[in-house]
């Protein structure tokens, strides 16, 4: 009888055994004892956070993503007035007023390294302080691309005026042609042509105007180069208006000459100092480098 419980305790050892094996798993855990008496406890628990990306409606993206792509219209306003004055002048509603490409990469770090002191008083109880110091840098660097820039430098905004005094002259001629009866005013179809023409030429004079000139907020800078797709277009349309008012309406032709577009897109160092300039003026640090030395490091 006295051998019963050993052989209990055999069979139940051999189960054990038996048993198929499984993963453990182990977790850390913060240490819950204390040092003894008399004993100082030095911790360090390091903890290191990185920021590329961030979430967006679109989706994951990088966090520089908002300065990377083909256009910068997004931070320069002026190649943002050229853009919309030509998608006005020309109808080309997806045209993209482009300076190069550009990249922007952003890297953003924290290191968070608590340092824990514990000194024993007892066995049972100590008494301790952690003093977290706090590692923040972020690196970030803008680079541009000169490749697919379709705009360039616009010159002196005065050698135009003799562009816009021929054009408001023409225009001016033909409303009041249209007024005074002439082509068969106001039910010929040559009368209902003369008032479209007089409207697009309206239009396009608003358009280039605001090219050249800018508007209250914003300085023009840029106007779309002449062997680009909207520079030979914005070519066409002007010198379609002067054939049409010298050949149907016998109004004096302007020269289509007098309105010239830059022959070469912006450098990319001259794109590089427009950024520089801007970011200056807005008291900003331009992209580039990391964060300065003296401001990484701070108690939390």
């Amino acid at each position: 009888m006295r051998q019963r419980p050993l052989i209990l305790r055999s069979i139940a050892t051999a189960a054990i055994v038996c048993l198929p094996a499984r993963r453990l798993t182990a977790q850390a855990v913060e240490r819950t004892d204390t040092p003894r008496r008399g004993a100082l406890r030095v911790t360090f628990d390091p903890r290191i956070t990185t920021w590329e990306q961030v979430f967006t409606p679109e989706g994951r993206q990088p966090v520089g993503a908002a300065f990377a792509g083909d256009s910068l219209t997004q931070w320069q306003p002026a190649l943002a007035l050229a853009q919309q004055t030509v998608r006005a002048a020309t109808g080309l509603a997806g045209y993209v007023a482009r300076l190069g490409g550009s990249l922007l990469a952003i890297r953003s770090e924290r290191r968070v390294t608590p340092i824990g002191f514990e000194y024993g008083m007892t066995n049972r109880l100590s008494l301790g302080a952690t003093i977290p110091i706090v590692r923040v840098e972020v690196r970030e660097g803008f680079r541009e691309k000169p490749e697919g820039a379709n705009v360039g430098a616009l010159s002196d905004p005065s050698g135009y005026a003799t562009f816009f005094t021929s054009l408001s002259t023409a225009l001016t001629q033909l409303n009041d042609s249209i007024r005074a009866g002439a082509y068969g005013c106001p039910s010929s179809p040559l009368c209902a042509r003369a008032q479209a023409l007089y409207s697009q030429g309206q239009t396009l004079a608003s358009a280039l105007a605001s090219a050249v000139n800018g508007n209250p907020d914003t300085t023009a800078m840029f106007l779309p180069t002449a062997g680009s797709d909207a520079g030979r277009s914005l070519s066409a349309i002007v010198s379609g208006l002067s054939r049409a008012l010298a050949d149907t309406f016998n109004i004096a032709a302007f020269s289509s000459g007098s309105f010239p577009l830059p022959e070469v897109p912006v450098p990319g160092s001259a794109a590089a100092g427009i950024l520089d300039a801007r970011l200056s003026a807005m008291g900003l640090t331009p992209f580039g480098g990391s964060t300065p030395r003296h401001l990484r490091y701070f108690t939390g």
